[in-house]
């Protein structure tokens, strides 16, 4: 099988779709196609359009590091910069015209006779793949809380990631229901309109400065190109040795310490700060970065409400025994279904294995992209390659390894490739061990992390570097060649 008539499908047109097309059109493939189930690109850049959404991970590192971005407006980028900046490198690229908008992905089955995938899309006929990737992303599904009475609400309400800008928050009572990472973005914004602002904490964060603000959080204009790659370089440096201390049990302590101190200074009323002032591990959650979230916290018409809330009433909510009425609006901030991996997607194998059944105790993959008993078959943004820097660079790194996959496919003139099943096991007992070892396995802290066994299937234990090196060669030893 030659590339000219090897059939290729991505799904998602986010940042992972985009670098794999942009990746395999390097490569010499011309027949691949991205399927989108939006009506644009963009992933999470697209659905997320609260007041004040933007990257918590240095303008300067969120780009491809081919297409490099020296016009962002703040050191932190806003959503629709970032957006508009995807858009630009699809087009850039040669990509656009790939991307085949409104096609859902309901099912995916391998054909064991025709060596190829199946992929039937909502209100589509099946399309046939001989290679089928998912670029399908970790923070696309909301979770909304199990709560009794959650529609019984008389007044407005919404998910953070689907805000409902047809509704005015001028003057209202608003009940944010969590405090994650895109309430300490929309939180500041909305404080200074609404009447009141009741903020349900079920646990309190670790929210540190902005590391690259350098004090402002505009860039200079007249900053040349060269200043910003030397700042991007100094930035780099700073997050690969933050995500290499923050895991580290006894390397947390000091940067825990730091943090106490840091907290007195910015929160000067006792109660509020206790409140405020994690009971767990640093590092055992995602660290989340603002310099006005507790600014906010201390205004007069926001009150934090340190109990989660069990209840949901016509007219408000009820937390801490205690309840609260006459509220307008309530905005839930409760995440997303992270562990519960191409979930929507009924998946399944040779000799008609469920990804869903092999998952029921946690997704799993070797390296994050490749699952035992689903050839040709890659993921980006895979089980435990998640982390606290930035996730581009992961995705680069997955592109042309799975770009080299298929590469060697071709040069040697097979059909499929399939992990060994003990490659993969291998791997994801050194993944668990060394998880196990961090600070992410506490007790007393539930996250994002894991599924509800315990287990973490969303982190990489280590930096983007350690990753980038496990990734550096594909070996084809690991992989059964037909």
């Amino acid at each position: 099988m030659s590339r000219k008539n090897r059939r290729i499908v991505i799904i998602g047109a986010g940042f992972g779709g985009i670098a794999m097309g942009i990746e395999l059109q390097r490569g010499g493939y011309s027949d691949f196609k991205i399927f989108e189930g939006s009506t644009e690109i963009g992933g999470v850049w697209r659905d997320n359009r609260y007041p004040g959404v933007a990257c918590d991970v240095p303008s300067v590192l969120y780009s491809y590091s081919f297409e490099q971005n020296h016009t962002w407006s703040k050191r932190y980028a806003p959503g629709i910069e970032i957006k508009s900046y995807l858009e630009n490198c699809a087009q850039k690229y040669g990509i656009s015209d790939k991307i085949f908008f409104g096609h859902k992905l309901k099912t995916a089955k391998f054909d064991d006779k025709k060596r190829c995938w199946d992929l039937d899309f909502e209100g589509q006929n099946t399309f046939s793949a001989d290679i089928f990737i998912s670029a399908m992303g970790l923070f696309n599904r909301p979770r909304l809380p199990n709560l009794a009475g959650l529609h019984q609400f008389q007044g407005d309400s919404f998910h953070s990631s689907n805000w409902d800008h047809d509704i005015d928050l001028s003057g209202k009572r608003v009940a944010v229901v969590g405090t994650g990472a895109s309430a300490i973005q929309f939180v500041p914004e909305i404080a200074p309109i609404v009447g009141s602002l009741l903020i349900f904490q079920r646990s309190a964060q670790y929210v540190t400065p902005k590391i690259a603000s350098r004090g402002k959080d505009h860039f200079d204009p007249s900053m040349t190109v060269e200043r910003r790659q030397e700042e991007r370089r100094e930035i780099y440096e700073e997050m690969v040795n933050n995500s290499d201390r923050r895991y580290s049990i006894e390397k947390t302590r000091q940067v825990q310490d730091g943090f106490i101190e840091y907290l007195k200074t910015v929160v000067p009323n006792d109660e509020l700060r206790t409140h405020l002032t994690p009971d767990y591990p640093f590092g055992c959650k995602r660290v989340l970065r603002s310099d006005d979230w507790y600014p906010a916290l201390s205004r007069n018409n926001v009150e934090l409400i340190p109990h989660e809330v069990t209840k949901i009433l016509p007219d408000g909510l009820a937390a801490g025994g205690r309840e609260y009425k006459n509220i307008d609006v309530i905005i839930y901030n409760t995440g997303f279904r992270t562990t519960e991996y191409l979930s929507p997607v009924n998946l399944v194998g040779t000799n008609a294995i469920s990804l869903r059944e092999l998952w029921k105790d946690g997704a799993e993959a070797f390296l994050g992209m490749t699952v035992s008993g689903f050839p040709n078959f890659f993921m980006m943004y895979g089980p435990n390659t998640n982390l606290s820097g930035s996730i581009i660079f992961m995705l680069e790194c997955q592109a042309r390894y799975i770009g080299e996959a298929i590469t060697t496919l071709d040069r040697d003139k097979k059909t499929t490739l399939e992990v060994f099943k003990e490659k993969q096991e291998s791997f994801n007992a050194t993944i668990q061990k060394r998880l196990d070892q961090s600070t992410m396995t506490n007790a007393n802290c539930l996250s994002y992390f894991q599924t509800e066994t315990g287990k973490i299937v969303t982190q990489w234990p280590g930096s983007t570097e350690d990753y980038a090196q496990a990734t550096a060669n594909f070996n084809i030893s690991d992989f059964i060649w037909k």
